[in-house]
């Protein structure tokens, strides 16, 4: 038995046929196997829509630049709103990723510290900081809460404080888990 599954993006604007999925014979126990079955066919359903939005796997965590200029809670708000948060970067691989998604332009990453009253940077899905990538002038400003990732020639990847409410939109980088 062979099950084609359609699937419609709408965002997408297309509809495509996801690669046919052959079933087990039928002696198998049905209600045993059925859970996973699904599952599976779950799985790859929201990996085609993601990726047919201009998501990116990446260690198993989904990544989206957003060509959308917006202040730091803003873009925060957006990314929760499409079920992720503003990208938390981990270690020096994943910074590396992220750099290459930016497109010359500044972009909003998670890191700041809006509600630590001691002025301790973590991320916006509540992660200890464990990797940093300051330059080597940063964080500069005691009063300034967030943090983007600085398009210059000269310092690839590296970060900068700025306030969260700036009248400087930027680009942002979402993260899922999924």
């Amino acid at each position: 038995i062979t099950i084609t599954i359609s699937l419609y993006v709408s965002n997408a604007n297309f509809y495509d046929t996801v690669i046919p999925m052959p079933l087990r014979n039928k002696e198998e126990n049905i209600a045993e196997n059925r859970g996973a079955r699904i599952d599976k066919h779950l799985r790859l359903i929201t990996m085609l829509a993601l990726m047919s939005q201009g998501w990116m796997l990446y260690e198993l965590h989904w990544y989206r630049l957003f060509e959308i200029e917006l202040q730091w809670i803003q873009a925060e708000n957006y990314c929760r709103n499409v079920g992720g948060t503003l990208v938390s970067i981990n270690d020096p691989a994943e910074n590396d990723f992220v750099h290459k998604l930016r497109k010359k332009n500044n972009i909003w990453i998670g890191l700041n510290k809006l509600n630590d009253s001691l002025g301790i940077y973590k991320w916006s899905d509540g992660q200890e900081a464990s990797y940093l990538n300051w330059d080597s002038t940063q964080p500069n400003e005691p009063f300034v809460d967030c943090t983007y990732m600085k398009y210059d020639e000269r310092h690839l990847g590296t970060w900068y404080d700025y306030g969260c409410h700036s009248r400087l939109p930027m680009y942002f980088v979402c993260e899922l888990y999924i």
